[in-house]
């Protein structure tokens, strides 16, 4: 994994264009076996779209903002609230989801979004992101790796956001 965070080290700083960016990141998220990877972003004013930088399927993402799910997905309202990273997906966690959530997790399932690990970014600018890293297949151990390597992971969230910020 250290090559892994040293080539994406490296092809972040060397990059300005946003496609070398998710490459990066995709490569990150394949070293894990996690299928896909969703940046999501607020960083305007209230009403503004967010920035978006993802390997989810873009189906799912067209459906996602046309639906404006950001507004009722759990992921992105825990990761607005608490900067800890945190696991997500279909009975994963809380049993009490409402009928919107459970419909959002229902429907990213069938684009093969079925579980994750998001990795909340609070700056000291006030924007709020998250980096979600995303499987299909969902294991009983499929956190493990996340969790060995959760400091760097932290911090590839944080660089990203960085160079997100600047692209």
């Amino acid at each position: 994994m250290d090559r892994v965070f040293q080539r994406f080290a490296a092809q972040l700083t060397e990059s300005t264009h946003q496609d070398a960016a998710q490459q990066s990141m995709a490569e990150v998220a394949a070293a894990l076996k996690l299928s896909c990877f969703a940046y999501l972003a607020f960083l305007r004013g209230p009403g503004s779209p967010p920035n978006l930088i993802s390997t989810y399927p873009p189906s799912w993402i067209a459906i996602y903002l046309q639906r404006g799910y950001e507004s009722v997905d759990p992921v992105v309202r825990r990761a607005m609230r608490r900067p800890k990273p945190f696991r997500w997906g279909l009975g994963l966690e809380a049993r009490n989801r409402s009928e919107a959530e459970r419909a959002l997790f229902e429907e990213a399932a069938k684009f093969g979004i079925r579980c994750g690990s998001t990795f909340p970014i609070h700056d000291d600018r006030g924007a709020i992101a998250a980096l979600s890293l995303a499987s299909d297949d969902c294991p009983t151990g499929f956190e493990r790796p996340l969790i060995e390597h959760a400091q760097s992971l932290r911090l590839i969230a944080t660089f990203f956001h960085a160079h997100a910020k600047r692209s």
